[in-house]
């Protein structure tokens, strides 16, 4: 068995979007083609759209990224960037219209990872912590929703945080790491926000397991970016929580 890649890079998260693209059908749309990348189904415009946004997002870091490269030759790696940015704002094309322009995109990705994974790598979070963190949240969104314990007002904070949460670990191969933890950001920022609901509600269950899964996924991706723990850093009122739920959290 191969061993698994610990590190990626923006143009290698850019080839396994278009090399998926590629692979689709001469007849198929691209709008159905994004849907099943997505792994959503077609009718679900509004989150087809929610990520196809992150996309053009990566599209214009990489673009960034590669402007920072001191070589002349830079220019050969963002030549395919406005045809992503197309593919992008395209759904009704067929995908045997663009088998050519997909074969010069990917040609030129691949160049630019080798470059990039140079300067800019990216180090995985590895798929078993990855694949725990969601059963995790599947569990604790369950849960939630069946729980007598918790007022309606906390089991809508604590099932949208989830729901937040859960949709950036989906995302993890379009977003990375980065993703993961500005989504953190947020939901730190709801506690804070919401602490009065999160005190009255400490000795529930759910409480206790979400501040337990915020802990666990600021631990896990701070420990891959070898940075404080955001914890440790801007979260004051977060961990007096924690605390007060259980010191040995």
């Amino acid at each position: 068995m191969a061993d698994e890649p610990t590190s990626i890079n923006l143009a290698a998260r850019l080839i396994f979007i278009f090399k998926s693209i590629n692979r689709a059908g001469d007849e198929e749309i691209l709008s159905n083609v994004w849907a099943r990348i997505f792994e959503l189904p077609p009718t679900d415009i509004i989150q087809i759209h929610v990520h196809l946004a992150y996309v053009k997002e990566l599209i214009r870091d990489y673009e960034r990224q590669v402007k920072s490269l001191p070589e002349a030759n830079q220019y050969l790696f963002l030549e395919p960037v406005p045809t992503m940015l197309t593919f992008v704002t395209t759904r009704f094309r067929k995908i045997k219209a663009d088998r050519d322009i997909l074969s010069r995109i990917l040609e030129k990705l691949y160049l630019a990872s080798d470059r990039l994974q140079q300067d800019f790598p990216e180090t995985l979070i590895p798929a078993a912590d990855l694949d725990d963190i969601s059963k995790q949240i599947n569990v604790l969104i369950t849960s939630v929703k069946a729980s007598q314990e918790i007022p309606n007002s906390m089991r809508v904070i604590l099932f949208d945080l989830l729901s937040a949460i859960r949709q950036s670990i989906d995302l993890y191969s379009i977003r990375g790491i980065r993703g993961v933890r500005k989504e953190l950001f947020a939901v730190a920022a709801q506690i804070q926000e919401q602490f009065s609901e999160f005190e009255k509600a400490q000795d529930t269950p759910e409480v206790q397991g979400f501040m337990a899964l915020f802990k666990r996924i600021d631990l896990v991706t701070s420990g891959v970016l070898k940075v404080r723990t955001f914890l440790q850093a801007a979260a004051p009122i977060v961990v007096s929580l924690l605390e007060q739920i259980n010191r040995t959290l």
